[in-house]
């Protein structure tokens, strides 16, 4: 609210126009909008008959867009569950956090398989 006041006395004084003013109000609207989406990037791993998930990770959105200035963008990223090998080097992960930081999508990747005993074993990519 304090930084809609501001402008608003900026305008009577002068200092900017309405027009400013309102570019001004509408991109504080929105990084207030923004900043209230605030989206977790969440990976899940459920056995079969499980109340609660054998692994549960959740990490802010802006977090992981900030890491991934920091990896190489021909990193390997690989995923070993019992025995099961995926490759996801050639997603475009930059792409997907984007999309998903502005709420556009929910679920990113589901996988069913079996463990090494034959259990079913479920991978959830996803945001909330």
């Amino acid at each position: 609210m304090e930084g809609r006041k501001r402008i608003l006395q900026l305008v009577a004084e002068n200092k900017i126009s309405p027009a400013e003013a309102s570019r001004l109000i509408h991109a504080l609207i929105e990084k207030q909008m923004m900043a209230e989406k605030a989206r977790q990037f969440v990976i899940s791993v459920w056995k079969e008959n499980e109340e609660k998930p054998s692994m549960l990770l959740k990490i802010p959105i802006k977090m992981i867009q900030l890491g991934a200035r920091f990896i190489p963008l021909k990193a390997h990223v690989g995923l070993t569950v019992d025995c099961n090998e995926f490759d996801f080097s050639a997603v475009n992960w930059t792409e997907i956090f984007e999309i998903a930081a502005r709420g556009e999508i929910d679920d990113i990747l589901s996988i069913d398989l079996l463990d090494q005993e034959g259990n079913p074993v479920s991978i959830r990519i996803y945001t909330e």
